[in-house]
């Protein structure tokens, strides 16, 4: 079973992967608390597990990790905060023209992942959010 934000960051960051080394990535799942019923707290590891193995099955990768952070707002949108750390140089305009090709790809089939913002650079670092309403 694939969860849900395995399904929304995978193709973001497949994207990316092929076309630059990707050292590390981090995932911040940002879950509405309501969301998060007792069914999906008890399948929480399963949840962490699954999202990092198809990441990691999305390309070769020395680091991963997966949190979840339980929101108290009141909202039925999950958001997905994703860290990239890049091997080498990169063009920042390549990666925000990958990461909105692919957004629109997605949306023609899930028109609630979306991405979010703009994406941001910090050296070696690309953050990036996407959003996804159920």
């Amino acid at each position: 079973m694939m969860f849900p934000a395995a399904q929304a960051v995978v193709p973001f960051i497949s994207t990316i992967s092929n076309h630059y080394l990707i050292l590390e990535f981090e995932v911040i799942c940002d879950i509405p608390g309501k969301a998060a019923d007792a069914e999906w707290r008890a399948s929480l590891d399963e949840f962490l597990s699954s999202t990092e193995l198809a990441l990691t099955g999305a390309g070769v990768f020395m680091q991963s990790k997966t949190m979840v952070f339980l929101n108290p707002e009141e909202t039925a949108v999950h958001r997905y905060i994703v860290h990239l750390l890049l091997d080498g140089a990169f063009e920042p305009s390549k990666i925000a023209e990958l990461l909105s090709n692919t957004a629109a790809e997605i949306s023609m089939h899930a028109p609630e992942h979306r991405l979010k913002y703009a994406p941001c650079f910090t050296d070696q670092l690309v953050t990036f959010v996407i959003e996804a309403g159920f």
